[in-house]
């Protein structure tokens, strides 16, 4: 599918030719999406090989909603060079291929449920468990952001 255009006001525009870093703050509705997506089609030709453009939220919702839009304002090309996540699928990716350099083992998430399921037949201080878990790189999920730290 191809990009469809896109008129945009000056304001936007003033946006897109922002140079650096940018933070765009607006409520639901106001282009936000938008424009992070067509400052990433005009980044794209500048990127080295190898390189991707990283879109994070904080819910799926959120990730499906910038997915959709890609799929309408990007082409097929540039859309490859997105990964677009929410900020524990990232997490979980890190600790997942560099946590052999904290315990010498793979990492293995522990799921919400998991650990509901766990903390229901364990009797004892929950967070030391967490912690000599974690010591053997078994995760649970409220623990990932610290860990990824």
């Amino acid at each position: 599918m191809t990009a469809s255009p896109l008129e945009i006001d000056t304001t936007r525009e003033q946006l897109l030719a922002t140079d650096g870093h940018l933070l765009v703050e607006g409520g639901p509705g106001c282009g936000k999406t938008t424009i992070a997506l067509l400052r990433a089609h005009r980044a794209a030709p500048d990127l080295a090989p190898g390189q991707e453009i990283v879109f994070l939220s904080f819910s799926r919702a959120a990730v499906r909603q910038i997915l959709d839009r890609t799929r309408t304002h990007l082409d097929a090309d540039t859309a490859a060079l997105l990964k677009v996540r929410t900020f524990h699928a990232l997490f979980i990716d890190i600790v997942v291929s560099h946590a052999h350099l904290l315990t010498g083992r793979p990492a293995e998430i522990i799921t919400p449920d998991q650990e509901n399921q766990l903390r229901a037949t364990f009797d004892g201080d929950w967070a030391q468990e967490r912690t000599r878990l974690a010591a053997e790189g078994k995760y649970v999920f409220d623990e990932i952001a610290r860990v990824t730290a």
